[in-house]
């Protein structure tokens, strides 16, 4: 079964990349939305996401103080214990402080790992920030030419812009059947957070062979319909969590999630300039400027689900994720939808979130009954 295998990957995402480098692939950590994954890819490379994790850190606390995040902190916690050693190499990008910082860390605190930067600017509007964009991407590719030890070929990266344009159609048929109730929420999560963690070839396999699978799916009627936001939602609990409240999520517009996969790359011209053109348009995350266009897809997103409010999920310590917020609950108000802010770090399986949660549902309920 496809949701056994998803279960047995996400169980453990440091294993399933490690035995990635056991079949003797050399594997690429990157833990941001504005990392190229086309370019490493078609260098012969599988990039994986990183994604931190929950354990108490031990060591990344003498290096980055508690208000950089749990996100950084703690990938650079399993970097410094060697958890990412079977690792060739890790990517950061410009995508916030804190994770700017991890790449002067890494040179200097885990010296035997190549580390790439990504510095794309933090404002994706006009021409002199296009070229800088642009310029950052071009050094990011020497970057790998120089680690992989040979040029980026053309034909590769094309076909590199392919399967991973295929994925990203697979995932947005996925995201429909959340929509429309034939693919449960958590079913839904799993297969996007599996593509972070191996091949994208294999990731396509899998997903078609779920959507071929998809039926009505296990979302009753009774469920509230709710959207989530956010930056990031790895935390597999938080669904069912959800669902013990009396809700589903039926949409969402996550950084894990529909932000991730909802922009292709154009199949004609230069692959390397379709490739940046890409990213430089695609859907901006919270720590980007501008903002309008987020609220678009956000906007877009909440209709598929027929969803009756929005929870959004935000890192805390994570100043511009809170910059949205304000904006998007009064926007969400002029149209009558509440809405639910829950700061995070990573686990949202408390007593705490719970209770905010229960009490979130029966007041939307209340209103819609």
């Amino acid at each position: 079964m496809i949701q056994a295998e998803l279960n047995e990957i996400l169980s453990d995402p440091l294993e399933s990349t490690r035995q990635l480098s056991r079949e003797g692939r050399r594997v690429i950590g990157y833990c941001d939305n504005y990392v190229p994954e086309e370019f490493i890819h078609a260098m012969g490379m599988v990039p994986v996401r990183l994604m931190g994790s929950a354990e108490h850190i031990t060591l990344a606390d003498s290096h980055l103080p508690i208000f950089a995040g749990q996100l950084s902190r703690s990938i650079f916690d399993q970097g410094l214990r060697g958890k990412l050693g079977h690792l060739a190499g890790v990517v950061l990008s410009n995508s916030s402080d804190a994770i700017r910082t991890l790449f002067d860390l890494w040179e200097r605190h885990i010296p035997g790992q190549w580390v790439g930067l990504v510095d794309v600017p933090a404002v994706l509007q006009g021409e002199t920030n296009r070229r800088v964009f642009g310029s950052a991407m071009l050094r990011f590719i020497e970057q790998l030419e120089k680690f992989g030890g040979h040029s980026l070929d053309p034909a590769e990266l094309r076909r590199s812009i392919a399967v991973y344009n295929e994925n990203r159609r697979l995932l947005k048929k996925a995201a429909s059947l959340l929509g429309s109730r034939k693919l449960n929420a958590d079913t839904y999560l799993d297969a996007v957070l599996s593509g972070f963690l191996m091949p994208k070839e294999r990731h396509n396999g899998l997903l078609l062979q779920l959507l071929e699978n998809a039926g009505t799916g296990q979302a009753g009627p009774d469920l509230l319909p709710l959207h989530i936001s956010g930056p990031l939602l790895v935390d597999r609990s938080f669904l069912p969590l959800l669902e013990q409240c009396g809700a589903t999520m039926t949409s969402e517009d996550l950084g894990t999630g529909s932000r991730y996969f909802w922009d292709e790359v154009s199949e004609t011209g230069d692959p390397v300039a379709q490739v940046i053109d890409r990213y430089w348009n695609k859907v901006p995350e919270s720590y980007k400027t501008p903002m309008e266009p987020r609220w678009l897809h956000f906007s877009a997103r909440l209709g598929t689900g027929n969803a009756k409010g929005a929870i959004f999920v935000v890192e805390r310590y994570s100043d511009e994720d809170q910059y949205d917020y304000p904006i998007f609950r009064d926007r969400l108000q002029q149209r009558g939808i509440p809405s639910l802010q829950l700061d995070a770090e990573f686990v949202l399986e408390s007593e705490q979130a719970r209770t905010r949660v229960q009490t979130f549902v029966e007041i939307v309920k209340g209103r819609v009954s």
